[in-house]
């Protein structure tokens, strides 16, 4: 609870805005001790006991953990005023600030996905960030090629952990040509600083055939162990090629002979880590087994699943919460139902089983699985994260509408219900003429919307 709180005004001639750093506030909720302190939105927050507040992460950083606040604020009108506030540590100030504005990655990677897209998509769709704060907020891989020796004190400072790395190789020569760099970016000091100051981070190794396999593979896991346990899992994932690569570098495509070859070998040298008393820290994407048609790792080799957003266990996860979650369906629906269960091609198999094994276990329920084709990026595209409003309209082209289509988890954005294609979920919807589900919450919500029909 806020004990005290009072304001001063002190007006400055010709005070910039645009040239001050800061956060602007986007609201303020009724609950806000800073409701009755004439501060609106639009006015900037530009400092908090003394320190410049650059973006949110200074802000919530400097104004968590604190009992008394001091706030320095510029008003739209260029008045600046400070605001002192008495509350308990852990209590929120209810204001909502501005996100800030993304560094623009520099690099120019071989297999960048961006560079990929055809013409004709909404902007943000080329744009390509890199930027250490997103890593920490959201989870992004970030290359730390423009992190400075300034950014690494302040994620060691406000403790940004944990990061997402994106490493790719760790030799020099050969993390330039892959990255599009001109110079040696010392990641394996920027990896070490980090560790030695006990921030947690994951890796990601794209890895593309005959570019950065084989012995350089095994080069790079074994100098990223050095970093262990800070640097806590390494994913490995296949690049994706789309059918738009017209002017950027011949790359070989992952088959599934490839990947059943490099699973194997993947498997062999963590056997030879584990023999030299190494714990397990190297994690292969679901694609490469689904490609490869192998049995995937058990759900508890996945530990707490850290990099799920990399594709990396999201099948064992599914299956688990899958039969948790199957004990809640009804034993009949009250008539006939049809779901059609949109699933991308190298889920198809698993989710199969999913579709019968729950059909079986309600009565009047008919589950129509559609292992749909990437016809917006490329048949060689397999994964559901990249299928298309376009892709689902034309699967289900000549089919009976039904009672209900579910989507894949994470076909669409989180907070916009579009497709990257620019459609949207209720437009789909329309043209389908039945209710469209994007399942963002996984088997659990599958099985919600299933009871939702009874």
């Amino acid at each position: 609870m806020v004990t005290r709180a009072d304001y001063e005004i002190i007006i400055e001639q010709g005070f910039d805005r645009e040239n001050v750093s800061g956060v602007t506030i986007q609201s303020i909720s009724p609950e806000s001790p800073l409701q009755s302190m004439n501060l609106h939105p639009g006015d900037r927050i530009i400092r908090i006991n003394g320190q410049p507040v650059h973006d949110l992460i200074d802000f919530h950083f400097l104004s968590g953990g604190e009992s008394c606040l001091v706030l320095t604020v510029l008003s739209r009108e260029g008045i600046r005023k400070k605001v002192t506030l008495q509350k308990n540590e852990d209590e929120p100030l209810g204001v909502e600030v501005e996100t800030f504005k993304y560094r623009h990655c520099g690099n120019d990677c071989v297999f960048c996905f961006v560079d990929q897209n055809p013409e004709g998509m909404r902007k943000a769709m080329y744009f390509k960030d890199e930027d250490y704060r997103l890593s920490f907020l959201w989870g992004n891989f970030t290359t730390l090629t423009n992190t400075s020796q300034k950014d690494l004190h302040r994620i060691v400072q406000q403790r940004l952990s944990p990061l997402y790395v994106s490493i790719h190789a760790t030799e020099p020569e050969l993390r330039k040509k892959m990255l599009g760099i001109k110079r040696d970016d010392h990641l394996q000091d920027k990896l070490k600083y980090l560790a030695d100051n006990h921030i947690e981070m994951h890796g990601q190794i794209v890895l593309c055939p005959g570019l950065n396999d084989g012995e350089h593979l095994q080069k790079t896991c074994r100098d990223l162990l050095a970093f262990y346990p800070a640097l806590n899992t390494v994913a490995v994932v296949p690049l994706g090629l789309t059918r738009y690569r017209e002017g950027l570098p011949v790359l070989q495509p992952v088959t599934p002979e490839y990947a059943r070859d490099f699973v194997h070998e993947v498997y062999r040298f963590e056997k030879e880590l584990s023999r030299e008393g190494y714990a397990q820290y190297l994690y292969l994407a679901d694609e490469w087994y689904l490609r490869a048609n192998l049995k995937l790792p058990s759900f508890k080799q996945y530990g707490r699943f850290p990099q799920i957003e990399n594709g990396v266990g999201i099948v064992r996860k599914f299956q688990r919460d899958y039969a948790q979650a199957r004990k809640r369906l009804p034993e009949r629906l009250s008539r006939k139902k049809t779901v059609h269960l949109m699933t991308s091609v190298s889920a198809a198999k698993f989710m199969k089983e999913i579709a019968e094994d729950c059909q079986s276990r309600t009565k009047n329920l008919e589950i129509i699985l559609h292992p749909t084709v990437n016809y917006f990026y490329g048949e060689s595209i397999t994964v559901s994260g990249l299928l298309t409003g376009q892709d689902f309209l034309k699967e289900m082209q000549g089919q009976k509408t039904g009672d209900l289509v579910l989507l894949p988890t994470d076909c669409v954005k989180e907070d916009e219900d579009i497709f990257l294609d620019d459609m949207t979920v209720d437009e789909l919807s329309r043209r389908l003429q039945c209710p469209v589900i994007p399942c963002r919450d996984g088997a659990d919500q599958m099985i919600d919307e299933i009871i939702k029909l009874a």
